[in-house]
């Protein structure tokens, strides 16, 4: 009997995904906090309408917790904050 091993590619943890906050520091003076409406995408530059938005009203912590999870199932391991 023949059994062949497929190795996987293990997703990577929600929490090993970066988060990177320049571009929304240099549009808005500070660090991203609080309440709102967040949108995250997979380069600085991604257009808003391709962005992951978490859902309406979250705390910047929960939404991102939700976009790196997001990003995780799709093997991403760097995503930015969009301004």
């Amino acid at each position: 009997m023949n059994h062949f091993i497929i190795p996987r590619t293990p997703t990577p943890r929600p929490s090993a995904v970066e988060v990177i906050t320049t571009a929304y520091l240099v549009a808005h003076g500070r660090a991203p906090r609080g309440c709102g409406t967040w949108a995250f995408g997979e380069r600085a530059t991604t257009p808003l309408s391709q962005a992951y938005w978490a859902p309406a009203f979250l705390s910047y912590g929960e939404a991102k917790r939700r976009a790196q999870a997001h990003f995780a199932a799709r093997n991403v391991t760097r995503i930015y904050v969009q301004s």
